[in-house]
This record gives C-alpha cells, structure tokens and sequence, in this order.
C-alpha cells in the first residue's frame, strides 16, 4: 500500500508541475499524448506453418510543459510506459515498464548557456521476473522501487536550439532504492548487495557528477526522434558508472495511427547479469542443486520494441 501511495504521489507532482493552472499562464507550453498498441494472432489446430496464440497491449503517457519569462524557465517531462504480452496458455508477461519523471529550473546566462537545478525520478510499475519474465519459473527481481533511482544535482546547461540541451552537474546526489524484502532475499546471497544496497538496507546514498543529453526533433515530415542519454558516477568509486539511453523513433501514418521503435541500452554495474553462465558447447551451468549459474556480472543491458497502435496528443500553447 506504501509503493502505491508513493507512485501516486510523484506522479502527482510531476502532473501538477506539468499542467498546474497559474495566475500567468502567458509563457506556458505544454502537451500531453496518449497512446494504446494492442496486437494478436490466433492459429487453428491444423495450421501447419507452426506459430504461438498471442495478445499484447501496452501503453503510455508522456507529458510535457516548458514555462519561461525572460531570463527563467521551469522545464518538466513526464514518462510512463506499460505494456505486456500474453502467450497461448501462459499469464501475461510484461514487455514494457517504466517511470521517468524530470523537473528542472533553469536561469540564462550567456547565449545558449545556462544554469540549472532540479531533479528526476526512475523506477518501474510491476514486479518483473528472471527466466524471460515468466512468474511460474523465473524468480522475483524486481518491482516498484526496487530498484529506483531519485537524482538531485545542480550545473550548467546547454541549449543552442529548442530542440537539443546537454546538462552537466559538477555536484550530484543520487538515492538508489530497493525496498522489497522479497528482491532482496533474491539477489542478497553472501553478503552481496541487491541493485548496490548493502544487504539489510532500503537506500544507497552517493555524491558525484551528472551528465545528461536530451534530443526531441522532428527528422523529417510526420517523424519523430527522441533520444535521452544519462550518465552518473560516484567520487567516492571513480569508474563505477551508471550509463542510460533510450531511442524511441516515431512515425505518423495517418491521423491518431503511429508507428513507433523504442530501444535502450543499459549499463549498471549495480546491476548484475541473471543470465546463466555458458560452458564451452554454450550450455547452461548448474550448480550440485541443478539450478542454473548466473553470471553475476555487470553487462550492457539492450531492449527494443516495435508496435503499432492510436497516439492522441493535447498541445496548449500561449503566447
């Protein structure tokens, strides 16, 4: 009940911030788009070219809002995304699962140069699971705040052109939560951490450095490309980075109808590989228990997806 408040709560926040109504609303620009993708294919007994009876059905809400008045300006974005699949006679897996929320005030100083501070908020909706997502065999490793990443930093920005900026911030505070007992027992074993939390704890907390870029243009007509790059280390480990981007390519095809390919790339090295580890003929190892070995390592995590489905975006700009 106390993840469901708190998930509440920030996207409360985050949706205020994005949509409050003020006494000035002269400098505000915003938007909000809506969108649902839902697939299936069916095969009967006697089709031969083989194929897995399926449904999936994901969505997201991504909203957006840019206030500024002379040399201020107040920036937030909003991200969620859910999605899941349903194959044959299994339960529905997710494939998608996200929560992103960014807040930043900005001051000009020269130019396309500026300062910033704010804050943004990382985690996911549902619990995931090892072993392709899959409850009935793979394990609990993640849910809502386990992991979640909450980073506070202050800097400078850059932004030639409305569609770019870069942020660094020399000084940033970053919280890593994992707060679920059960994830914990888990990925806790000898002493290890879970997520980079020390075991019999809920909270990580680390100084160091921010770096992030953000793109959003229209690349050609009816196309979209954003791209969301993020990068934080620690003084107290210099090395130990943590690097994210996300690509999502939008294209319009007729109307409310999109095309859209999202995929991220990942590396953690809080985050260690549940992929088994292979032996010379690419075999799985197992332990005298005859459960599989993972690897344990920190490796580049890559997602996509591709889908199909109906966008509705509401814009509200004033001049």
């Amino acid at each position: 009940m106390k993840k469901i408040v708190l998930l509440t709560g920030m996207i409360a926040i985050s949706a205020i911030s994005t949509f409050a109504q003020v006494k000035d609303t002269t400098y505000w620009n915003r938007s909000l788009d809506f969108g649902l993708n839902v697939s299936q294919a069916w095969f009967n007994k006697d089709w031969t070219g083989g194929g897995v009876n399926n449904i999936a059905i994901a969505g997201f809400i991504y909203g957006n809002s840019y206030w500024v008045k002379k040399r201020h300006s107040i920036t937030s974005t909003m991200q969620l995304e859910l999605g899941a699949i349903k194959p044959s006679d299994f339960a529905f897996r997710k494939n998608l699962d996200r929560i992103f929320i960014d807040n930043i005030y900005g001051m000009a100083i020269e130019g396309a140069w500026g300062a910033w501070a704010g804050f943004n908020f990382q985690s996911q909706f549902l619990d995931g699971y090892s072993k392709g997502g899959d409850p009935t065999l793979g394990s609990r490793i993640s849910t809502f705040l386990a992991p979640g990443y909450l980073t506070e930093a202050a800097g400078i920005i850059y932004k030639p052109v409305p569609y770019f900026e870069a942020r660094l911030a020399p000084i940033a505070f970053r919280q890593t939560f994992s707060i679920d007992g059960g994830v914990e027992r888990e990925l806790t074993t000898g002493g290890k951490n879970h997520y980079g939390v020390l075991a019999g704890r809920k909270i990580k907390n680390e100084v160091g450095y921010f770096f992030l870029a953000k793109l959003d243009k229209d690349i050609v007509t009816n196309v979209n490309l954003k791209m969301l790059y993020q990068h934080f280390g620690a003084y107290d480990k210099l090395g130990h980075t943590t690097n994210r981007l996300d690509a999502i390519i939008s294209a319009k095809i007729w109307k409310f109808i999109f095309v859209n390919f999202q995929t991220v790339f990942l590396y953690n090295e809080d985050q260690l590989s549940q992929a088994p580890r292979l032996d010379a003929a690419g075999n799985p190892l197992k332990d005298a228990a005859g459960k599989e070995i993972a690897k344990g390592t920190p490796e580049i995590q890559i997602s996509q997806a591709l889908t199909i489905g109906l966008k509705y975006t509401i814009k509200n700009k004033v001049k």
